[in-house]
């Protein structure tokens, strides 16, 4: 609903009717990071989702600088599968990134609207998963994959949003987050000084050991979000940092008994979803080509290549 002169409240936090050129219409969603907010550009005569950044610690000029260079890297981005973001500034104190405007859900939300197959599921995916390529064409990595983070607009089809944009605020200290606690930890995206981790269930390995995030690790979380898709659990137990650090090492939890799912997928979601980079895909491409290849079969040749398979465990999530 518009806002009236008393602006917007976001958490603690409130927001003005007007933010420099931008007239802010409603909040879309709200985060540690900081607020989403639906806002119409007076100046290019379009509606767009307006991210105001909320600084953490460091200088507004160190965060500034470091934000227009992330951002000009997020804006080389140009695919129908990703979220465009078309600019970054700072206005009234505040640096906020302008991004296309998507009318939608979440594919968390669209996966849970009705009873999906897992074709359905999995086509979905690839698409997103063409929305991650090409982020990662342009030389970013998204560092947060998660369905919370791709949006199914009013054509049914999805954008991968968010890529990179958790870099661009700065990071928590190690002091922070150990004073946050385990219920923090489920619900926020959590950071350590050096480099971000992630959210709890989507991240990889080398994240938890806090070494370089680059694409393998993006494969990673695709396929712990896949998984859970498909599945209805993550690939792994534990609800706080410390009990996913452990049982990422292995093994991969097997799908429910009764699922439906031809066990070549299962197998291909384990690879991508090894502890070591190594033991993954080479890329994106190469996951995504194999996936492809599984939801292309027909049915009388999905079941021929179920047979020579070998039979998963019966154990449910």
């Amino acid at each position: 609903s518009p806002l009236g002169e008393g602006g917007l409240s976001a958490g603690n936090r409130a927001y003005k009717a007007q933010l420099g050129r931008f007239v802010i219409l409603h909040q879309l969603g709200a985060g540690g990071m900081g607020a989403v907010l639906a806002a119409y550009d007076e100046q290019l005569d379009r509606k767009v989702a307006l991210k105001l950044l909320h600084s953490q610690g460091a200088t507004r000029e160190r965060q500034h600088r470091r934000t227009l260079r992330e951002a000009k890297a997020l804006a080389r981005v140009t695919h129908p599968r990703v979220v465009s973001v078309y600019e970054v500034g700072e206005a009234e104190n505040q640096v906020y990134l302008a991004m296309e405007f998507v009318d939608g859900i979440s594919l968390r939300i669209w996966q849970s609207q009705a009873m999906r197959s897992w074709r359905d599921i999995l086509y979905m995916y690839l698409q997103a998963g063409e929305g991650l390529h090409a982020v990662h064409k342009a030389g970013i990595v998204h560092r947060d994959f998660k369905p919370e983070n791709v949006i199914v607009g009013k054509d049914g089809l999805p954008r991968v949003a968010d890529f990179g944009i958790a870099r661009l605020n700065e990071l928590q200290t190690a002091e922070d987050v150990a004073g946050s606690g385990p219920q923090a930890l489920q619900t926020e995206l959590v950071t350590l000084e050096g480099g971000l981790i992630g959210t709890i269930g989507y991240i990889s390995p080398e994240q938890y050991e806090g070494t370089t995030s680059d694409e393998i690790s993006d494969q990673w979380s695709f396929c712990a979000a896949l998984y859970e898709a498909l599945y209805g659990c993550l690939p792994f137990a534990g609800s706080t940092a410390a009990e996913q650090s452990v049982s990422i090492r292995g093994p991969i939890q097997p799908p429910p008994a009764d699922s439906a799912v031809p066990p070549e997928i299962f197998r291909i979601l384990s690879q991508g979803l090894s502890y070591e980079p190594s033991a993954r895909f080479p890329n994106l491409t190469a996951l995504l080509r194999s996936l492809t290849a599984e939801y292309e079969q027909s049915p009388a040749a999905a079941t021929q290549s179920r047979r020579t398979l070998v039979a998963v465990v019966a154990t449910t999530c």
